[in-house]
């Protein structure tokens, strides 16, 4: 490997204080990307420190290929510090020349006083003049991140857009008065892989066409908190992965024949009845293999054929006439292998007394999120297990942020049995966290007297004294398979009941006390500490 040595450099460096024991300046006797390499992971403040070091240092840091100047993620910097630091930065871009540069990090905190506002509108244009100069030289990566609440709009210039470097924009402004973004020119092509837009305000809807037909190279498509329009609609021939995160009333049309994941998110309140008939959901994404949904349902959705999917995660607050859409939405899923739903959605799916219309037999792996299995998501759950018959690995994960153990021990084995539940037979690998109730623990009792073709149990405890419980349980119960069954504590989080519905909450992994118990035929061996 040939080196780029500089004998004057290392002089200069040994002179300025940097120790040597054998009088060589080893840093600047490193090849250029090594040096690059190392200098890549320091932020502006500390590049600028190496560069004081010696001309040959100098040359490093004018010439290293990513630069970070997020200072908002910097600790202890003040409004003083932080203009010396943009008038350096700003000096430090104009020496650099046209040294390329891979990737440029900004983040700025911007002055929010009425005194300082005019200092953050000449920053706001100092910034821009920085963004200008990257895409001159050939940036490739580009991310943005602004705190603001001065009143002036922020316009980002369309040359971002269109350069022909750039294969990743990140835009992310937490401001108050959102900034602005304006569509491209439909004549300029983009080599964008990656778009992240979170934040702003768009104030052309023509923008998604520029997405759709310029973007020809895009992979990756996140949109977040988008102000100014109600109708986002995206057809992408290379888009493979989509996000979506919004609070307000939208139109969303996304289509893609190499779709393979999409992210949703309507989260906050619901969208009021009176608004929601402007609210729609069409996906055409025939190759898509993961799907996760939170928040609200729209006013219509199409999701579409998925033939393809093998994942889905759905955590969905239906309103109380919206228990048809929710089942729309499982028969457009039912294809999937691998299913997680939280309670809250299971609970809106249930209706006591009816028939399982809806058959979902080819979920194979199914994982329920919840606070607890407590006395109201039994019943949902049994309705919900009634229509996957073919259920080979089930998993409960409980958080137990309310603990009232009399809330979830109200249902006991003999009440499982009466059931007849078909995916007992296919059951071949299960995991449930205890909350603090009895409700768990008599489950995972049914589950391991009926469930011949078990394989494994874990069983994840919180109360410091469930480990005897549940051990007690295991030995008492008359297994009909050779399954292991793993007793385990939780090494986060534990609780200590200590009357009537209180508890001591003890956090953090030096708390483990009882490790690990393995059972394998009802006979109990003491196992390895964590």
């Amino acid at each position: 490997m040939g080196h780029n040595h500089t004998p004057p450099a290392s002089v200069g460096c040994e002179a300025e204080g940097i120790p040597s024991e054998s009088g060589v300046d080893r840093f600047s006797d490193l090849p250029d990307e090594v040096a690059h390499h190392i200098l890549s992971l320091l932020n502006f403040r500390d590049l600028t420190r190496v560069g004081a070091l010696s001309k040959r240092c100098r040359q490093f840091h004018l010439s290293v290929p990513v630069v970070d100047f997020g200072t908002v993620w910097w600790k202890d910097v003040k409004q003083v510090d932080l203009a010396r630091l943009v008038t350096s930065f700003d000096r430090y871009l104009h020496l650099r020349g046209h040294n390329r540069m891979q990737r440029v990090r900004i983040g700025l905190r911007f002055s929010t006083s009425e005194e300082e506002k005019k200092v953050s509108d000449d920053l706001s244009q100092v910034v821009l003049s920085w963004i200008r100069t990257a895409v001159r030289c050939n940036v490739e990566e580009l991310d943005l991140f602004f705190v603001h609440s001065a009143t002036s709009t922020f316009s980002l210039p369309s040359s971002i857009f269109h350069s022909q470097s750039l294969r990743s924009l990140s835009v992310s402004m937490d401001i108050i008065k959102s900034p602005v973004v304006e569509a491209p020119s439909l004549y300029f092509s983009s080599n964008l892989r990656y778009l992240s837009l979170s934040d702003v305000k768009i104030v052309d809807e023509s923008i998604f066409k520029w997405i759709s037909c310029c973007c020809k190279c895009l992979k990756e498509l996140l949109l977040s908190s988008i102000e100014g329009v109600q109708n986002i609609s995206i057809e992408s021939s290379s888009l493979e992965s989509f996000s979506f995160f919004n609070y307000g009333d939208v139109h969303l049309g996304i289509s893609g024949e190499k779709l393979e994941n999409i992210v949703m998110a309507w989260s906050g309140c619901y969208v009021p009845t009176s608004l929601k008939s402007t609210t729609s959901l069409k996906i055409f994404a025939p190759n898509l293999k993961n799907l996760k949904w939170d928040g609200n349902l729209r006013n219509s959705q199409d999701l579409g054929k998925l033939k393809s999917l093998e994942r889905v995660e759905i955590c969905l607050k239906p309103q109380k006439n919206e228990f048809g859409k929710l089942v729309e939405v499982l028969c457009s899923i039912c294809s999937a292998k691998v299913l997680i739903i939280h309670a809250k959605t299971i609970k809106a799916l249930y209706k006591e007394g009816s028939t399982p219309t809806l058959i979902l037999d080819n979920i194979r792996n199914l994982s329920i999120h919840c606070e607890s299995l407590n006395n109201k998501l039994v019943p949902a759950l049994v309705s919900l297990l009634r229509r996957m018959p073919n259920l080979n690995i089930l998993c409960i994960k409980t958080r137990c942020e309310n603990l009232i153990p009399r809330t979830a021990s109200r249902f006991g084995n003999e009440y499982w049995e009466r059931q007849n539940l078909a995916f007992i037979h296919q059951l071949k690998e299960v995991s449930i966290e205890n909350s603090y109730g009895s409700n768990e623990i008599e489950f995972a009792r049914y589950i391991l007297e009926h469930a011949q073709n078990l394989k494994k149990m874990v069983i994840v405890h919180r109360d410091d004294d469930a480990p005897s419980k549940v051990a007690g349980m295991v030995s008492r119960s008359k297994m009909i398979s050779t399954a292991s069954v793993l007793i385990r504590q939780d090494p986060h989080q534990i609780y200590k009941f200590r009357g009537q519905g209180s508890c001591d909450s003890y956090w953090g992994p030096d708390i483990l006390k009882s490790g690990i118990v393995t059972l394998r035929s009802s006979i109990a061996t003491q196992g390895s500490m964590f």
